[in-house]
């Protein structure tokens, strides 16, 4: 068993994503602790360890094409969450997205997400606990092993309970959120550098962070005291999503209008998610349920456009046969019929009998 490279454009993409994620770790660290860097030594170990044991039960080479999930996993769940249980999540994230059906991009859903939904629905407790306020100064984190004081609520819960939270604060990374948006700013930045690599497909994202973005505007300004203020649309995982995950053309439908309508369903999902559930972080959701039904709202786009094209180019299809058989059958008899005279004659004279030569003029 050899471990190969794989030369096609994903390959470039999955390389580019998880290259972009090392700023992402730099602030991570700074804010969270040294915890952070190990959290990621944990995912990368065991899922490269899941699919090595997994290509030797297939007898498949080994590609080791998980790595995307490896590296985003630690930046979307909260960052005191126990190291053993962020590993158990990469497993079963790596499993199911990634081995069960057959590679990376074979997948029905994005494994981060996957992994995600695992962690926040079987360790309810340690994720609701699992979440601590930064460090006040950015460079704190590479000195300590991990911030010590929890928030215990949601980042987009305890930020509600706060009289004042300053826009700035909240793009430098001054309030508590998830690893990967320890300075929202930078994931921002670095989005826009998938977008001008062509990493990702940066109309989805536009599309689906749109959506939530006016729902969550609109719905704030009819009804304030149950709907969040659009602000906190930079805590969670919802631009690390829009920008990292949900975009990855692989998950997404091949159609332009398929893209446009899981986008936009996606955005519905998560605002309602956000804001009328009990995990206001729970974008991942809204990435799962569009993974799984692009593929059914990509089918009715292809079978509208190509249907009609078949339909319109039916009719004049089916003349042109209708044509040509009627012509082919007048040549045919044409060509029988004198094939039988001449064979008549033939016949008359000591040649092939008759019959044969009509069975041989059909």
């Amino acid at each position: 068993m050899r471990i190969a490279g794989y030369r096609r454009r994903p390959a470039r993409d999955d390389i580019l994503i998880a290259f972009m994620c090392l700023p992402l770790y730099v602030a991570a660290v700074g804010r969270y602790g040294q915890r952070i860097a190990l959290a990621l030594v944990v995912s990368a170990a065991v899922g490269a360890l899941t699919e090595i044991v997994a290509a030797r039960i297939r007898g498949k080479e080994l590609l080791l094409v998980g790595f995307p999930c490896w590296v985003l996993m630690p930046l979307v769940l909260p960052p005191v969450f126990p190291l053993w249980m962020l590993g158990a999540s990469v497993f079963f994230g790596t499993v199911i997205g990634v081995v069960f059906f057959g590679g990376y991009g074979r997948q029905l859903a994005s494994p981060v997400a996957i992994g995600w939904a695992f962690a926040a629905l079987s360790y309810p407790s340690a994720f609701g606990f699992g979440w601590s306020l930064p460090f006040p100064d950015l460079a704190m984190g590479y000195t300590r092993f991990m911030a010590a004081v929890p928030t215990i609520d949601d980042p987009a819960i305890f930020l509600q309970a706060q009289r004042t939270v300053l826009l700035s604060d909240l793009l430098l990374g001054n309030a508590p959120n998830t690893p990967g948006m320890a300075v929202p700013l930078l994931v921002l930045a670095c989005g826009l550098a998938l977008y001008l690599l062509r990493a990702v497909d940066v109309r989805s994202s536009v599309v689906f962070l749109a959506m939530a973005g006016v729902l969550g505007f609109v719905f704030h300004r009819a009804l304030p005291g149950q709907f969040a203020d659009p602000r906190f649309l930079l805590t969670g995982n919802l631009i690390l999503a829009g920008l990292f995950i949900f975009p990855d053309r692989r998950i997404s439908p091949r159609t332009w209008g398929g893209r446009l309508v899981t986008a936009l369903v996606a955005g519905v999902i998560a605002f309602l998610v956000r804001n009328l559930s009990n995990f206001p972080c729970g974008v991942m959701f809204a990435v799962l349920f569009a993974n799984v039904f692009s593929p059914i709202i990509d089918e009715g786009f292809l079978k509208v456009a190509y249907g009609m094209r078949r339909g319109e180019g039916g009719g004049s299809a089916g003349a042109k046969g209708d044509a040509r058989s009627a012509g082919g059958a007048k040549a045919a008899g044409a060509a029988g019929s004198a094939a039988g005279g001449a064979c008549a004659d033939c016949g008359g004279a000591g040649g092939e009998p008759r019959g044969e030569i009509r069975g041989g003029g059909r």
